[in-house]
This record gives C-alpha cells, sequence and structure tokens, in this order.
C-alpha cells in the first residue's frame, strides 16, 4: 500500500487484479543482451538465454522472434 503525493487517500498498489500474462524482460547491452521470459503466470522466470550481439538491429530481430516463439504478452526494458 502507498499514498500519491499531495493525496491524502489510500490507493492501494494494485487498484485492478490483472490477468497473468507471460512477460519478456531484455537487459540490453552493448556487447550481449540479457533476456529472461516469464512462466504464464507472469511470476518466475521460466526461459533465459543471452544474445551475443553488437548491431542494434540484429538484437532486435532477435528478441522479436524470441517473443513471438514464448507468446510474450508485455515486454520490459531496463533501464541502467
Amino acid at each position: 500500500m502507498w499514498y500519491r503525493e499531495g493525496v491524502r487517500e489510500y490507493v492501494p498498489a494494485r487498484p485492478e487484479k490483472e490477468e497473468p500474462m507471460r512477460v519478456m524482460a531484455i537487459d540490453y547491452g552493448d556487447a550481449h543482451t540479457g533476456v529472461a521470459v516469464s512462466d504464464p503466470t507472469g511470476f518466475l522466470a521460466g526461459f533465459t538465454t543471452v544474445i551475443d550481439g553488437y548491431r542494434p538491429e540484429a538484437v532486435a530481430e532477435r528478441i522479436a522472434l524470441l517473443a513471438k516463439e514464448h507468446g510474450a504478452e508485455r515486454i520490459v526494458l531496463g533501464h541502467p
């Protein structure tokens, strides 16, 4: 639970219950990009891999293929 800045009423951390979904998390790097795909509940990582590549276009293509292959419904990109 948390309170919005400047608002005194209680706002639940997750106001709406979201349906479980498969999430792909990306840790982009100059030489290596880490990829993790959750299980169907969106809670546990079920698949992980590393993409070795220096060309952003090639990495993006591989990520798109993995997202389609694993049925990712949401993609999250880490920010350093």
